[in-house]
């Protein structure tokens, strides 16, 4: 109950809870995770089987009882493995311990009409926006600006992609070990386990696990960290010896793969605003053996200030974005997001280019970044810093990469992944050079 209305991350909102009920078993927590998960990724389609059910619509239910509505509905729905009964019944119990009988009542004469097939829940099959939006759970915005930039089609498969539950990412610290040994120590208790398709780093183990399951973490020999994000460092091509920033850096996934990728030689300073995320980087280059580090708290929107005005070799701006190239590990997000804040994030991007520009030396490359599929934030942001920044030109990302990620590739130069072409985080990068001063 607590995701609705919060932007805190999915996944930190769920570690929180779990640690304050330790108590909860293995089979308990897989349970709760696939039923928070999957309700929010198709809670859309859920809400629109409750509105052609209920006199009362969706948003104008208690929150309380709307969620729980949506949960026991899922289970019916989604879950094979569940009895009909057991959820029906779960679902009215928790109401009536919370002191709601009205709200029992009202969810078990909703859950059983469903569960007895006494409801038409026949989603609209056309091949239009808002019957692509209910079918495949996405909000309707959402769709229509992907079918306008896609085509309905592909609009289709990455909406289906986003349902999917992600495969998890691992990233093989070579500063420790070498992806066959760690491949081979996983496989040993997941069999599962294979290498990815793209990143040289990358192990995909698919069904996901819990990270307790997973051998050699605490001794640093891998990160989780999705493929698409492991590519970046690769753009950005750090070399051992040079100074590199990383922008709005924490939790470390990017920096720590730069440090590995320099021999952990050389120096970068990882810059981010919050104190807790800090904290985090400073644990994982701690658990991974990375000593090059230097962690500064900025607010990268203001001038930034260090003890030196040496400039950077390489720069990374990986800012706050809308995150819509991520809805696959964070379905929550879809609900959250509003269209019109596109362009508030649009406004801390162009303050974090502005303000950092400055700081690369001639020669360096800036390499920017984000985790969404949004045009305003990614390419139109590109080509007004370029026109605003005479000094910098964009550099082709085909001559930089090995062979084998071209696919990857657009003819203009940037870097693009989409969850339903290449089964990884949809992510957006371009590299800039400074020709002048």
């Amino acid at each position: 109950m607590e995701i609705e209305g919060k932007y805190l991350p999915l996944d930190l909102l769920m570690e929180r809870k779990f640690k304050r009920h330790e108590e909860l078993k293995q089979v308990d927590y897989a349970f709760i995770t696939e039923a928070v998960y999957g309700t929010l990724r198709w809670r859309g389609r859920i809400d629109w089987i409750i509105g052609r059910i209920s006199r009362v619509k969706p948003e104008r239910l208690e929150r309380f009882i709307r969620n729980l509505l949506r949960l026991g509905l899922y289970q019916i729905l989604f879950m094979d493995k569940v009895p009909v009964s057991a959820a029906v019944n779960e679902s009215v119990e928790t109401v009536k311990a919370s002191g709601k009988e009205r709200g029992a009542a009202f969810i078990n004469a909703v859950l059983r009409r469903i569960s007895d097939g006494r409801a038409d829940m026949e989603v609209p099959h056309a091949k239009d926006p808002s019957s692509i939006s209910v079918r495949h759970s996405h909000p309707l915005w959402l769709v229509e600006r992907w079918a306008q930039e896609l085509g309905l089609d592909e609009t289709i498969e990455l909406c289906m992609a986003n349902n999917r539950i992600p495969p998890l990412s691992l990233r093989t610290n070579t500063l420790k070990t070498s992806r066959a040994k760690l491949l081979a120590e996983i496989k040993g208790k997941l069999p599962q386990a294979v290498t990815s398709s793209f990143s040289p780093e990358g192990i995909l183990i698919d069904p996901p696990v819990p990270l307790s399951r997973i051998p050699r973490f605490r001794e640093g020999w891998f990160q989780v960290q999705d493929e698409s994000s492991q590519l970046i460092g690769h753009i950005v091509d750090p070399q051992p010896g040079e100074r590199v920033l990383d922008a709005c850096a924490a939790p470390g996934g990017k920096t720590t793969h730069l440090a590995q990728l320099m021999g952990n030689r050389g120096r970068i300073y990882a810059a981010d605003i919050s104190v807790r995320r800090l904290s985090l980087l400073k644990e994982n280059c701690h658990r991974l053996g990375v000593s090059m580090v230097t962690p500064l708290r900025n607010d990268l929107v203001k001038p930034m200030v260090l003890e030196s005005d040496e400039r950077f070799d390489r720069i990374l701006i990986d800012p706050p974005c809308s995150g819509l190239g991520t809805l696959w590990r964070n379905p929550d997000i879809k609900w959250k997001r509003r269209e019109e804040e596109i362009s508030t994030f649009r406004g801390i991007q162009r303050a974090i280019l502005h303000q950092l520009a400055p700081w690369l030396r001639k020669g360096g490359s800036l390499v920017y970044g984000t985790c969404t599929l949004s045009r305003e934030e990614n390419e139109e942001m590109v080509a007004d810093f370029i026109a605003e920044h005479q000094g910098f030109e964009l550099e082709d990302i085909r001559r930089i990469l090995p062979q084998g990620l071209k696919p990857l590739i657009g003819e203009d130069g940037f870097f693009r992944s989409f969850t339903h072409r290449h089964s990884m985080d949809g992510f957006f990068a371009a590299r800039l050079k400074r020709v002048s001063d």
